[in-house]
């Protein structure tokens, strides 16, 4: 049975695992799952995104960085950026910091 996890909030922090590794392609990032052994490829953004989380961000700085450097509405970004981790976490490619 799968874990069940909390909402990602936006004061929590968040940090690459243990379970992943990754490389750039291109200025892309693609990961890989070495549990599972899965790929995964990022766009621009995602790639942004995840060079931002090696360093445990809050998640709603980096939601604001993210908004201001790519000129986009802050609650629009927060979804994308939410997702996109809710995601890398399913995935075990991040963790929560304590």
């Amino acid at each position: 049975m799968p874990a069940v996890h909390e909402p990602i909030r936006l004061q929590d922090r968040y940090i690459w695992s243990d379970e992943q590794i990754g490389s750039e392609v291109d200025g892309n990032v693609v990961l890989m799952n070495l549990a599972k052994g899965h790929y995964y490829g990022l766009d621009t953004i995602g790639s942004d995104i995840w060079r931002r989380l090696e360093h445990g961000p809050e998640v709603g700085a980096m939601v604001r960085e993210l908004a201001e450097i790519y000129h986009h509405d802050t609650a629009e970004v927060e979804r994308d950026v939410l997702a996109l981790m809710e995601k890398m976490r399913e995935q075990n490619l991040i963790r929560r910091l304590s």
